[in-house]
């Protein structure tokens, strides 16, 4: 049974943040009292682990997870001190058995994200140092799908990525196109220019017009503007916002051009949507 499964459960531990003072390592007395796995998160600074002849460098962006029954060493980079979030868990199948070796998560993993890794991280030790008995986090069965969901994502984002060594420039022109995607639509009312978005991904404005059709299918123009009215389709459903609040919400400063540009590109008026709607 492989531990993605939907049958396979989480069962929590020990949920902390680490700051390693100066000197730190860990070696043989660590490995011995390992005795469920150990996630870890790396957020900041620069280490290394070392575990069955393979030397790990530890960066943020980074996530292990270290097996018990194996011997690990580890260390940090003294002018660049690491902070690490470290979940302890277990896996366990439908009969409530502990998974071990190829039915595990894969040994080293990437964090496509660190803000919602410290997310995840901030609330499951929310959740444990407010528990009431060892029991009580034992069973929160929410907190072990938030794991267990934040492991399956961490687990198909580096399957994605795992063969790009730079020698793969479609693997990175779609994160370059997904990182622009979020910026465009996190806050569509802020639109940035076409310029901006390139600057923030290292490339020319043409360069990064091509890849991002390439990737989309569209332009990054046209992907601004579909941002902009397809929140100015929510507003218009959801809320009792007149058509010139809604225009004057996402920055639109004339709202005649912003009801031509809604019926051009969704064959509608934002009076004929909303009485749709």
């Amino acid at each position: 049974m492989h531990w993605s499964d939907l049958s396979v459960k989480c069962r929590l531990g020990q949920c902390f943040r680490s700051h390693p003072e100066p000197g730190w390592s860990i070696g043989e007395e660590w490995s011995a009292r390992l005795k469920d796995l150990d996630l870890w998160l790396v957020l900041d600074g620069r280490g290394w682990m070392r575990c069955d002849g393979e030397e790990i460098e530890l960066r943020p962006g980074v996530a292990l997870v270290a097996r018990p029954g194996r011997e690990y060493e580890a260390w940090q980079d003294p002018a660049e001190r690491l902070c690490v979030d470290a979940i302890h868990f277990d896996l366990l199948d439908e009969d409530g058995r502990t998974l071990s070796g190829d039915s595990l998560p894969p040994r080293v993993l990437r964090l496509p994200d660190l803000g919602l890794a410290e997310s995840v991280s901030r609330r499951l030790r929310e959740r444990f140092y407010a528990r009431a008995s060892d029991e009580a986090w034992a069973e929160d069965e929410v907190a072990a799908l938030l794991l267990k969901g934040f492991l399956l994502d961490l687990e198909q984002y580096t399957r994605q990525t795992q063969n790009d060594d730079g020698a793969d420039p479609t693997a990175q022109h779609r994160r370059v196109v997904e990182r622009a995607y979020l910026r465009i639509y996190e806050r569509p009312a802020e639109q940035p220019t076409v310029a901006e978005l390139a600057a923030e991904s290292g490339y020319s404005p043409d360069h990064f017009a091509r890849i991002f059709r390439s990737i989309t299918g569209r332009s990054p123009q046209t992907a601004l503007i579909y941002a902009r009215l397809d929140r100015a389709r929510y507003l218009l459903r959801s809320t009792p916002m007149t058509i010139s609040q809604v225009a004057a919400a996402l920055n639109y400063t004339d709202v005649f051009f912003f009801s031509r540009q809604f019926k051009r590109f969704t064959g509608q008026t934002p009076s004929g949507y909303r009485r749709e709607s």
